[in-house]
């Protein structure tokens, strides 16, 4: 394991890696749930998407640590299937069997543009406030997208508006929101999936929470074929290029989207390296410090013995007096 993943050449131990991956996991976890949440409603099995999403999140985060050797894990992201669901299938009208026919061919022209490094030149070509601005839009996509689904804002009226708060599950969301919110800021491990765990519990005694709508594992392996596959099928790619006119702006908006959901991933790993490299170059910094004050003490002890002495040879000596001074003693008186 030590020659394999060189841990003494990144300065990690067996320990920390186990840590780390644990933590890890705790932090992304939650996508178990989410994924098949939320393309479900473009009419896919609950338990095909629930199984497919734990299997790709396994094979991405082997291929990452056993041929790239680098600490990431990757799975389904949040803002490529709430596009799938809400623009591609309910705005477009097209069909999951459709979409999942665009994704199989984004994601090879993304492997294409990766392996020839024009990915890189890409991104390095957008300015860099826009990069932050198109990570922070997505992440108030998805926001936007979980207060509407959980009703929260509403369009009754014809406009935006907030929702009366006299349904529970709308205070069971809010309880949710400020748990995953406070986790996050004290930067607890796990903090989201944390959230999720208490929100499920509270949610029991409203009501909420009910496990009449559970999956089995037995009945989520039998959904799986109904899924896997399914591009090659007379509903998928025979079928997406039936209607030729609808094709090129649907590439080019899954391909733009899928490029936009890098950025933020790719910029948050090199801020995250840069930091790690700033404060390695603090910790190197102190250390000499540290090391450099004896050896400026014994140096400033050195120099004020010198001065001393050489104020000693300049000064003339005292000699001592030859003269001997008489000391008067008064008489006794009689007793």
């Amino acid at each position: 394991m030590e020659k394999f993943f060189k841990l003494k050449e990144n300065k990690t131990t067996v320990s920390t890696e186990v840590m780390a991956g644990i933590t890890t996991f705790f932090a992304m976890a939650y996508i178990i749930a989410v994924n098949p949440n939320t393309l479900s409603q473009a009419g896919m099995e609950w338990g095909a998407v629930f199984l497919a999403t734990i299997i790709s999140a396994i094979i991405g985060t082997l291929i990452m640590g056993l041929v790239a050797n680098v600490p990431y894990a990757q799975a389904p992201g949040m803002g490529l299937n709430a596009f799938f669901v809400y623009t591609v299938c309910f705005q477009l009208g097209f069909t999951w069997q459709q979409a999942l026919s665009m994704v199989f061919i984004c994601g090879l022209i993304n492997i294409f543009i990766t392996v020839t490094k024009i990915r890189k030149i890409i991104i390095k070509a957008i300015p860099q406030f826009l990069q932050n601005a198109i990570g922070g839009g997505i992440g108030l996509f998805i926001a936007y997208l979980g207060f509407l689904n959980v009703g929260f804002i509403t369009f009754d009226s014809g406009v935006p508006a907030i929702a009366t708060l006299n349904q529970p599950v709308l205070w069971i969301f809010l309880i949710g929101l400020v748990l995953a919110v406070i986790l996050t800021l004290k930067n607890v491990k796990g903090g989201i999936l944390i959230a999720i765990i208490l929100t499920t519990l509270i949610g029991i005694p409203f009501g909420v929470t009910t496990t009449t709508d559970t999956v089995s594992f037995s009945e989520a392996v039998a959904a799986l074929p109904s899924t896997f596959g399914a591009i090659f099928t007379s509903q998928g790619l025979p079928s997406l290029f039936a209607d030729a006119s609808r094709i090129p702006l649907v590439l080019i908006t899954n391909f733009a989207f899928s490029m936009s959901d890098t950025f933020d991933t790719v910029l948050s790993s090199e801020r995250d390296v840069a930091a790690a490299s700033s404060l390695r170059r603090m910790k190197r910094h102190w250390k000499a410090a540290a090391a450099s004050v004896p050896r400026w003490t014994r140096r400033c002890l050195r120099m004020r013995q010198q001065r001393r002495s050489e104020r000693s040879s300049v000064l003339p000596t005292r000699r001592p007096s030859s003269r001997v001074r008489q000391v008067s003693v008064p008489a006794e008186g009689p007793v």
